[in-house]
């Protein structure tokens, strides 16, 4: 009976964790981005972007929305950590995906490396935000040229829900913008890629 008792309390007490991947080359601003959620959805400090190291293996934040958990898992960029990106596509329900606007030699090997992600059947029809980051830099590449790109993937990207936005320091808006839109589309996924249940 006891044993009953505790089932049903954690039960009761369980809720639904979504995992998203943050995706992108080495040095994009991956683990930027991370840390702008931490501040955002838990009030942490961020660290200055001046301090940030790149990402050797991965790094994990977690962060609530409506009684939700989403876990963010910041993958290394650099070609040789690549390899361990397909370890971390399931469970996974979402994909934040980082273009670094800043280096526009640098936009072929990253759409290269995105098509091989939008192939990988573990991800297919999971919803992608991608982050076009550091737009406000001098001689960045224009946010309508990746769209163009992306239109050229079109027969790769399917019927997948897929939104371009635009982040720099002075769009702030944007990053919780793109949040939110990735976390309903994952809701709406639910039924074919469902989260797992976690006690709180």
């Amino acid at each position: 009976m006891l044993s009953l008792a505790k089932g049903f309390y954690n039960y009761l007490n369980q809720k639904e964790e979504y995992t998203v991947l943050i995706l992108g080359l080495a040095d994009s601003g991956k683990t930027f981005i991370s840390e702008q959620i931490k501040e955002i959805y838990t009030g942490l400090p961020a660290l200055n972007s001046d301090t940030i190291q790149p990402t050797i293996g991965v790094n994990i934040r977690k962060i609530n929305i409506n009684k939700i958990q989403l876990k963010f898992i910041d993958l290394g960029g650099d070609e040789q950590l690549r390899d361990i990106w397909e370890a971390y596509y399931s469970p996974c329900n979402g994909i934040l995906f980082v273009v670094d606007l800043a280096k526009p030699e640098s936009i072929n090997q990253t759409f290269e490396v995105f098509k091989n992600i939008l192939s990988a059947p573990e991800l297919s029809s999971l919803p992608v935000s991608i982050l076009g980051n550091r737009a406000e830099t001098e001689n960045a590449f224009p946010l309508y040229q990746l769209k163009e790109n992306l239109n050229k993937l079109l027969d790769i990207i399917e019927d997948r829900d897929c939104r371009v936005f635009q982040i720099s320091n002075q769009l702030e808006i944007e990053l919780p913008r793109a949040i939110s839109w990735i976390y309903h589309r994952m809701l709406d996924n639910k039924l074919s890629h469902p989260p797992i249940m976690i006690n709180t």
